[in-house]
């Protein structure tokens, strides 16, 4: 669990609004980069990882 929380790059932001306007920001983003390959796939990578930070039961609200 450690491990994840390390190679989680959002794991510090402490609110989940914050984690959620990062979402919504990436969200954003895929719709319009979804048809490109690498970036899809980056974005989509990302969106995962926000959206395990978010259910992460220290997030305050």
């Amino acid at each position: 669990m450690d491990k994840e929380k390390e190679n989680n790059p959002y794991f510090n932001m402490k609110t989940r609004k914050e984690v959620l306007e990062k979402l919504k920001e990436l969200n954003k983003s895929y719709k319009g980069w979804k048809n490109c390959p690498g970036i899809g796939d980056y974005l989509l990578e990302e969106i995962n990882l926000l959206n395990w930070v978010l259910g992460y039961p220290e997030r305050k609200r």
